[in-house]
């Protein structure tokens, strides 16, 4: 393992954050998968490290080359942004000052991950104060602006109530949001496809719900499988009204 990739564990460690690295074309394995991470077993990427931190699931290595951004700092998460909302308006992180956000990246053609962490994020909303609910916007950033265009976004985040924000953009702008939060993204096409089944893909992503402070800066990450309860609590605490 090169050393930028265990300072970049080693940093979420700190942080408390265990952070997983989600093939969507294979969520059905990410339970095993983990599993076989906390055992140190994941083709060692966890080589290294002491035992206490291999019982943290830091960082899922897929056999289709997802794999952490060997960059990744977690205090320099977030950043300036320009995308479009679900409603068509070009928004940026200026939108969104004085708010706390939830935010979560994937793409609506997820069969699974996204919509289970979208559905955490707005029920774990459910449970606090109105004063502090209020103060909390849910943020879903594609990785597929291909596919993902703002009516499309429209249509699948009314599934999960009137709270949530979608953004999309260029694939540039795209690119440029992922870099400044850390996210991998890759399209997983399987070689096999024919050319009539090119637009019939999935999307390997990185999988964690971002806390962002109301001046946008980096409060805390949570991992795919983060219980409502637990992440309720989290926000209960850290959230002011």
């Amino acid at each position: 393992m090169r050393l930028p990739v265990i300072l970049a564990l080693s940093t979420a460690l700190a942080t408390g954050a265990a952070g997983v690295v989600v093939s969507s074309a294979d969520a059905h394995n990410h339970e095993a998968s983990t599993t076989a991470m906390d055992h140190g077993t994941d083709h060692g990427a966890m080589a290294g490290m002491d035992h206490g931190a291999m019982n943290h699931p830091v960082a899922q290595v897929k056999d289709g080359g997802s794999r952490p951004d060997p960059t990744a700092t977690l205090g320099t998460v977030g950043g300036p942004f320009t995308m479009l909302d679900q409603n068509g308006t070009t928004v940026t992180e200026k939108n969104f000052a004085g708010k706390y956000m939830i935010v979560f990246f994937g793409f609506t053609f997820c069969p699974d991950i996204c919509p289970t962490e979208l559905q955490t994020a707005t029920n774990a909303l459910s449970m606090l104060s109105t004063a502090q609910a209020r103060k909390v916007q849910v943020v879903f950033v594609t990785v597929d602006p291909a596919r993902d265009t703002p009516a499309v976004l429209k249509d699948y985040l009314n599934q999960f109530g009137d709270n949530l924000v979608g953004l999309t953009g260029s694939v540039d702008q795209v690119a440029a949001i992922t870099k400044a939060y850390k996210v991998y993204y890759n399209r997983a096409t399987p070689d096999h496809a024919s050319h009539d089944e090119a637009d019939d893909y999935m999307m390997d992503h990185s999988s964690f719900l971002y806390l962002m402070g109301p001046d946008g800066k980096f409060i805390k990450v949570f991992p795919a499988g983060t219980t409502v309860d637990t992440l309720a609590g989290e926000l209960k605490s850290l959230v002011t009204p």
